[in-house]
């Protein structure tokens, strides 16, 4: 065994030159760690240099950055802990070094410490603002963020440098809960500045965006939907917004009214407080025929932007419509021709109908009349006959001429029957 140990059989740190730091503490000096080393097929250095591949230390050396330290990091060699040493004689190979490395270990502590901090930081901001650790800034679907500046420069009145930072904030957790949220900075260079939160917990993006139209609007006397045609237009009294240039989405609009509608709430540290003990006497006579305008109803003469999308629905309802009336017109014309076609039949049906009733009757009053003839035949023929018998030859002679005239009569009256039923 002891043969072997000399001519350095063992292969484990073949290819790797060593070097410590500085003594390790208990029997990691110098003298050992280099016996250790050749007796396992490596090469152990006094100094670092260039050459060296390894270098064994402790974390609060690395956190001293002693020259050993610095050389080994300016020659980028491995600076490790012994227990990758000492894993890798026990396991008999080389183990990977990034285990033990302590750069690894000195970026996991400041990663750690990172997260510590800004979880403190969000606790203190929850407490007066919003946890940024747990909400991120609101996108739209043009991927338009709602983290918008308002600013002022009114000299006559002394506001100068004033601005305002809007924001609406999206819950990381699921389903999304918002918020919304301002900071006011009464000066250019304020290091503190007021907070406006209306509401304590997250609501729904409805209401969230509510209030931030209306915030928007208080401040700018203009309507969200308004806010690019316009910009620049308002008095210097108020705050004015500049739209995004250069192509950047711009946002989308909604149908809310912000002039019915007021902020919910009271706001912690309320910058609009600050904002209206900043405010002149001017500002506050301003405000009358502002809110006087808000509560008239919206002048259909006022530009309305739309989306290309909204475009494009308006015109596919209004052709949807034309189609419609269209499909009705031809519906009522058919109608109207199917009425017109069944009115003749129908005529024909009720004459029909009729001219059988008609026939029947007409066939009645004939029965009738010529009963009414026939006794009437009989009774002149009966008065004839009487005549003749109670008459002499001459008598009956002269008695011939009232009888004919008799029957004239009764033809006459026949002939008036029959005209009658005609």
């Amino acid at each position: 065994m002891s043969r072997r140990h000399e001519k350095g059989i063992s292969s484990t740190l073949d290819g790797c030159d060593i070097s410590i730091a500085a003594p390790l503490g208990d029997d990691w000096d110098y003298v050992n760690v280099a016996r250790w080393t050749t007796w396992n097929g490596g090469i152990f250095c006094n100094v670092v240099d260039k050459d060296v591949t390894h270098v064994l230390a402790t974390p609060e050396q690395y956190e001293a950055k002693i020259s050993t330290i610095q050389q080994a990091i300016k020659f980028k060699a491995h600076i490790v802990t012994k227990d990758w040493f000492e894993d890798s004689l026990r396991k008999r190979r080389h183990l990977n070094e990034e285990d033990y490395s302590l750069e690894n270990i000195d970026k996991e502590d400041k990663a750690k410490k990172e997260r510590e901090a800004k979880a403190q930081k969000g606790i203190k901001e929850a407490e007066s603002f919003v946890n940024t650790n747990l909400h991120h800034i609101y996108r739209d679907d043009t991927y338009f963020a709602y983290e918008i500046t308002l600013t002022r420069n009114d000299k006559e009145s002394g506001n100068i440098g004033q601005k305002y930072q809007l924001y609406l904030w999206e819950s990381n957790a699921k389903p999304h809960l918002y918020m919304f949220a301002a900071k006011f900075y009464k000066k250019p260079r304020d290091s503190r500045p007021s907070i406006y939160r209306p509401r304590e917990t997250g609501v729904c993006l409805e209401m969230a965006l509510r209030d931030f139209v209306v915030f928007f609007y208080q401040k700018t006397g203009i309507h969200w939907n308004n806010r690019i045609v316009k910009a620049g237009t308002t008095d210097k009294s108020k705050f004015q917004y500049k739209p995004p240039t250069g192509g950047k989405p711009v946002g989308t609009l909604y149908n809310l009214a912000p002039e019915s509608l007021s902020v919910v709430g009271n706001g912690t540290n309320s910058a609009s407080a600050a904002d209206s003990t900043s405010s002149t006497k001017k500002d506050q006579k301003q405000a009358l025929p502002d809110k006087a305008v808000s509560r008239k109803r919206k002048s259909s003469e006022e530009p309305v932007q739309r989306t290309g999308g909204e475009k494009r629905q308006r015109r596919e309802k209004e052709k949807a419509k034309v189609k419609e009336d269209d499909k009705k017109k031809v519906e009522k014309e058919k109608v109207k021709e199917k009425k017109e076609e069944e009115k003749p039949n129908y005529e024909n049906s009720v004459s029909s109908r009729t001219r059988g009733k008609t026939a029947a009757n007409n066939k009645k009053r004939a029965r009738a009349c010529e009963d009414d003839d026939d006794l009437a035949v009989e009774r002149h023929e009966t008065a004839k006959r009487q005549k003749v018998k109670g008459a002499g030859p001459n008598e009956a002679s002269q008695g011939e001429q009232p009888e004919i005239s008799n029957l004239s009569a009764v033809v006459r009256a026949m002939k008036k029957t029959r005209s009658r039923k005609a």
